[in-house]
């Protein structure tokens, strides 16, 4: 476990990793739980996720 910024613990199972991956193991399926849901219950789906990230990418 490691401090993030606000002083929580974090889960970094995958530390090392990037993209999708990184995400998904860090943020979606951590052990804390989906930290997308906070945005809404439709973050439940991994796919929705994806979208939400790219659009962001893509449209900053």
């Amino acid at each position: 476990m490691a401090n993030s910024v606000n002083g929580a613990t974090t889960c970094t199972r995958n530390a090392d990793g990037s993209g999708w991956a990184h995400i998904r193991d860090n943020h979606v399926i951590n052990p804390s739980g989906n930290q997308f849901l906070i945005s809404g219950s439709e973050y439940a789906d991994e796919s929705r996720i994806q979208n939400l990230i790219l659009e962001g990418a893509k449209n900053g």
